[in-house]
């Protein structure tokens, strides 16, 4: 075999290699996300902003009416937004549907979102019992053939209180 067969031999090997590398590196969990409460750092005030976000702008048209993510965040809520939960679950009607959303739904998409807490400053906080938090919310809408698309992304003020069992996410604008 000489140099320049054997050369391009070890690449291709190379390069195979890499590609099943990569390929098993991905995931294509197309589930919802679990409603039972994940393990959070109560503690932390960013992760909890950060945490109760990502499941309030995840999104699964197929699998839950229009609002329904933030009844996933509750085991994170304060009361202001418990008392929205609650109000949601109790309402003898349905929440109407945007065209966007009965899109989605046809299409058979969710909507993953990525949100992050700004080193900003956002506003008077009392570190042991009310802090407010600069969040920016990324989001990609997933189609069941992989195609995706990012939607503009948003920030909101998250205003969190801390209660006896840590801290919670108690309103958002």
């Amino acid at each position: 075999m000489n140099h320049s067969h054997r050369t391009l031999t070890q690449l291709l090997i190379t390069v195979s290699a890499v590609t099943l590398l990569l390929m098993g590196c991905g995931t294509d969990d197309r589930s919802p996300p679990s409603t039972e409460p994940s393990v959070v750092d109560t503690n932390s005030a960013d992760t909890v902003a950060v945490e109760a976000l990502a499941r309030i702008f995840s999104w699964r048209p197929a699998d839950e009416p229009q609002g329904g993510s933030l009844a996933r965040a509750r085991d994170l809520l304060g009361p202001t937004l418990l008392t929205v939960v609650d109000a949601n679950a109790a309402a003898s009607t349905p929440p109407r549907t945007s065209l966007q959303w009965a899109h989605w739904r046809e299409a058979g998409a969710r909507i993953d979102a990525f949100p992050f807490a700004s080193a900003e400053p956002s506003g008077d906080t009392d570190p042991t019992r009310i802090q407010h938090r600069k969040i920016g919310i990324e989001q990609s809408v997933v189609y069941p053939d992989g195609d995706t698309e990012l939607l503009l992304p948003t920030a909101v003020i998250a205003t969190l209180i801390h209660t006896a069992d840590g801290w919670r996410l108690d309103t958002y604008q």
